[in-house]
C-alpha cells in the first residue's frame, strides 16, 4: 500500500468515533505490516545481561531462552526475548 494511501486511511480511521480504539490499535498494525525480528549474537547477549556464556548456554537449554542455530557453531537470539529477560529480572531484585 502506497504512504498516500495509507495517511488517508489513517485520518479517516481517527475521525471515525464508531470504532473503537482497540480496533484502531489493531487496524495500524496490521496496515504496517509484519515486523522482523532483531536478532543477536550469544556474546551481545551476555553483555546485555551481565552473564557468561556458559550461563547462557545452560539457560538456551532449560528453555529460559531460545536460539536460533545459524550454523554449527553461529547461534543467535530475539532482542525482544532479551529485553524480556532485563524487565523480568528487574522485577525480580525488586522483589527480593
Amino acid at each position: 500500500m502506497e504512504e498516500r494511501t495509507k495517511k488517508l486511511v489513517l485520518d479517516a480511521l481517527d475521525m471515525d468515533v464508531s470504532v473503537t480504539e482497540g480496533e484502531k490499535q489493531a487496524i495500524r498494525r496490521a496496515m504496517a505490516g509484519p515486523q522482523r525480528a532483531v536478532m543477536i549474537t550469544a556474546k551481545t547477549v551476555c553483555e546485555q545481561l551481565g552473564i557468561t556464556r556458559r550461563t547462557l548456554s545452560n539457560w538456551e537449554k532449560n528453555g529460559v531462552i531460545s536460539g536460533r542455530r545459524m550454523s554449527c557453531r553461529k547461534i543467535r537470539f530475539n532482542q525482544e526475548d532479551v529485553t524480556r529477560l532485563l524487565t523480568e529480572g528487574a522485577l525480580l531484585k525488586k522483589e527480593a
